[in-house]
């Protein structure tokens, strides 16, 4: 919602986060996002069979007196039209589907990372050697694939800092899609519905936070700017494509973090009214925000305290897409047991989320990581799966479920270990091949 992960690595930022904790409780904590649609393509004029018909004029005074019957011609245009039809129906079938817009899709290749260099498997069972997808000098990671599973847009790390790309799926026709280099730290990226656009937003070499609206094929890119505030990130519609969620801060008075519904310009903002304050601190208030497959809720990292501990801790909530129905997602009964980042299903009936417990002290390695499943509805807390990292100070796990729902993707960053988990029956099986976090290819049935 593909991960981004090492674009915004959380092993450089949580020993900063333990240090926060021990005395404000402010930790330091990664985004994973890029909730995923899919476009559907219009064929291209050549394929009517308009294309391929002589002009004709039927008009029957003009037909010569001593000319060809009209049955005859009438034949000859049957026969026309046939073939024109025959043509257009082998070049359409020629040619790969596209995945529906919402809802599950076909587990298609996978792209990872290894040694700084992506690589692609039909499979995440295949057993031969990865293909390499892209080798070069520097640094390539954080594969991200577009929503009709036709590009791989991805960070390729230089001395000025990370440089957002983007390439076919067989690795043809690398560009840059953002010229304005990265920092490394809290960055986002989210594809448009027609695979054509992509939300980048994070800290700039300017020192500021920026959001971008980029075209994937790499004409250009424009920064959207918002009077008053400071864009952290947004994440586009499932279902409308005018339509983006911006997480924003303000720059005066008090503060504070809010989400808006904005048209794709970032000229409208209809505000949640959402509460964006947190001992936390401005970071993370509103942060992690998914959209449901079908854009009826979203939902977002918000924060519960304790009030016989006043010990304060994530907790995902739901709301709809007009601020009303705020609510609380059922999680862990001990507050210190975190419970943050979600994830619906591709069929939007479950929400994958990360569960953790933060370290006690600077130095200790008490921390534990791990996720869970949750219903949507809220009927339940739902069940921990996967593999668990505990006496860690780095409890960070990254998640993505598979394109038709039946798998989830863990990667821990502590020991940079991808699993494969069922999250019906917990099972899990361990990955050899990455050393990042993996992303899906979305296939049409």
């Amino acid at each position: 919602m593909t991960a981004f992960d090492q674009f915004d690595p959380f092993e450089q930022r949580i020993s900063a986060a333990i240090d926060e904790i021990a005395s404000a409780r402010r930790p330091d904590y990664l985004d994973d996002v890029f909730r995923q649609t899919a476009r559907s393509s219009q064929r291209p004029r050549w394929t009517f069979p308009g294309r391929w018909l002589p002009i004709m004029d039927t008009t029957l005074s003009r037909v010569p007196a001593a000319g060809v019957p009209l049955r005859s011609l009438t034949i000859i245009a049957i026969v026309a039209l046939l073939a024109a039809a025959a043509v257009a129906i082998v070049i359409a079938g020629s040619r790969p589907k596209v995945p529906s817009p919402v809802g599950p899709a076909v587990n298609g290749s996978v792209v990872y990372p290894f040694g700084g260099d992506l690589y692609i498997r039909d499979s995440i069972w295949d057993k031969a050697p990865g293909t390499p997808l892209l080798q070069q000098p520097g640094t390539q990671i954080a594969p991200f694939l577009s929503p009709d599973g036709e590009t791989v847009a991805y960070i390729e790390t230089r001395t000025d800092g990370d440089h957002l790309m983007a390439m076919g799926i067989d690795g043809s026709n690398q560009r840059e899609v953002l010229s304005d280099p990265i920092e490394p730290g809290w960055s986002q990226a989210s594809w448009a519905l027609d695979s054509k656009h992509i939300l980048m937003s994070g800290y700039f070499l300017d020192g500021r936070r920026k959001l971008y609206d980029a075209r994937a094929d790499g004409s250009g890119a424009t920064e959207l700017h918002f009077d008053g505030l400071v864009p952290w990130e947004g994440f586009w519609s499932p279902v409308d494509p005018d339509t983006f969620l911006l997480r924003a801060q303000g720059t005066t008075g008090v503060q504070s973090q809010g989400l808006y519904l904005s048209n794709a310009a970032g000229t409208k903002l209809t505000p949640l009214h959402l509460g964006g304050q947190s001992s936390f601190g401005p970071d993370y208030a509103l942060s992690g925000a998914s959209w449901a497959p079908d854009g009826k809720t979203i939902a977002y990292n918000s924060f519960r305290t304790d009030p016989d501990t006043f010990i304060t801790g994530f907790r995902v909530h739901l709301v709809n897409p007009d601020g009303t129905n705020d609510r609380e997602l059922p999680g862990p009964a001990d507050i210190g047991i975190h419970q943050a980042w979600p994830a619906f299903s591709p069929d939007g009936t479950q929400i994958l989320v990360q569960r953790f417990i933060f370290p006690t002290g600077t130095h200790s390695n008490d921390g534990a990581g791990w996720i869970a499943v949750v219903p949507a509805d809220g009927s339940s807390i739902g069940r921990d799966i996967g593999t668990r990292i505990d006496n860690t100070q780095n409890p960070d796990t990254v998640k993505v479920w598979s394109p038709d729902g039946t798998l989830v993707m863990q990667w821990i960053s502590a020991t940079k270990k991808t699993y494969v988990v069922s999250p019906t029956t917990g099972s899990t099986t361990a990955l050899l091949w990455p050393d990042d976090m993996p992303d899906w290819q979305r296939l049409a049935p």
